[in-house]
């Protein structure tokens, strides 16, 4: 899918360059999938950011790696959560392979990219940890994106406020 929306609203890519050579398959290595192409031109371009002032989109050069947020953030959902019947299909049968991708800073929602099962894409679900539920929204990773960043569909509970995106606090991302 296109990010050309993306561009249109919030300006060419953001950083100079790309993860160096290696780098995208040495973490889909490590976490045992390939990620989708849209997650990463999106990542490569506008990561290691804030968007709306809450939600952290890690780069895989950022410190911590991406990597270690992945692992960070999966042990943290695994603390709080538990696959049971409660827990959306989905979520279930993607529990051991789900893959971090943000974090959000007012209440601590954690969203996931939910690896393909038969019959079904990428989708993307957000962990709300103060409600102990997950929702999975309808769609891939540009489809999640363009209904936060274009039609302002934000998941319960977040606020909507802030410049659509700015740099991390700790400057520019270089390597």
């Amino acid at each position: 899918m296109s990010l050309s929306f993306i561009h249109d609203l919030l300006g060419e890519v953001r950083r100079d360059r790309l993860a160096p050579a290696g780098a995208w398959s040495a973490l889909e290595q490590i976490i045992g999938v390939d990620l989708p192409s849209d997650y990463k031109e999106f990542v490569d371009g506008y990561g290691e950011a804030m968007l709306f002032d809450h939600l952290y989109v890690p780069h895989p050069m950022s410190s911590p790696s991406l990597a270690e947020f992945i692992e960070s953030e999966n042990e943290t959902l695994r603390e709080v959560f538990e696959p049971d019947s409660d827990m959306p299909e989905r979520v279930r049968e993607s529990w051991n392979r789900m893959i971090p991708w943000a974090y959000h800073n007012w209440d601590g929602d954690t969203c996931v990219l939910l690896p393909p099962v038969e019959g079904d894409g990428w989708r993307v679900a957000v962990a709300f940890r103060q409600y102990h539920r997950f929702k999975v929204f309808d769609g891939d990773f540009s489809d999640f994106l363009r209904g936060i960043l274009k039609l302002g569909e934000f998941p319960p509970g977040w606020p909507t406020g802030g410049p659509l995106w700015r740099e991390t606090e700790d400057g520019p991302l270089v390597f």
